[in-house]
C-alpha cells in the first residue's frame, strides 16, 4: 500500500507534469484502454524519482529514451487492478487536472462494464474521443 504523503506529492507532480490518456486500438473495431504517464528529462530528475515509482508505489513500469541528445524516463501505469486503486487516491488531491481525470476514469468504467470491456467504440464515440 503506498503512503497517503507519497500519494499527495505524486498527485502534484501529475497534476502539473502528468497525462492520463485513452489508448485506442483500431483494427477491425475500436477498443480504448487507460494510460497514466509522467515523464521527466533526466537533467531534470538526477536523483531518478521517477524511474524509482515501480518500486516505490508498486504500480507501473518506466521506459527510459532519448530525442536528440536529451534523455527522458516515463513512468506508467496501465493494469486495471493498479489504475483503480491508484486514480481515485490521486484525483482526490489534485487541483488542476481533477475534474478531467475524474471525466475519463468514469467514462473509462462505463466502457469496461459493458460486455465487460469487450464492446467496441461506435462512431460517434470514436469520433468524439479522438476530437
Amino acid at each position: 500500500m503506498v503512503n497517503e504523503s507519497l500519494v499527495k506529492y505524486l498527485a502534484g507532480l501529475l497534476d502539473a507534469d502528468g497525462s492520463l490518456s485513452f489508448e485506442c486500438t483500431r483494427v477491425h473495431d475500436v477498443r480504448i484502454s487507460l494510460k497514466l504517464h509522467l515523464t521527466s528529462a533526466e537533467t531534470i530528475d538526477r536523483d531518478g524519482f521517477v524511474a524509482s515509482l515501480p518500486e516505490l508505489t508498486g504500480f507501473g513500469n518506466v521506459n527510459r529514451y532519448a530525442i536528440g541528445d536529451k534523455f527522458y524516463t516515463q513512468w506508467f501505469v496501465g493494469h486495471r487492478a493498479d489504475l483503480e486503486m491508484l486514480l481515485p487516491r490521486l484525483i482526490k488531491h489534485m487541483v488542476v487536472k481533477a475534474q478531467h481525470w475524474q471525466w475519463l476514469l468514469e467514462y473509462w468504467r462505463t466502457y469496461r462494464t459493458q460486455e465487460w470491456g469487450r464492446r467496441s467504440l461506435s462512431e460517434a464515440e470514436w469520433s468524439e474521443l479522438s476530437a
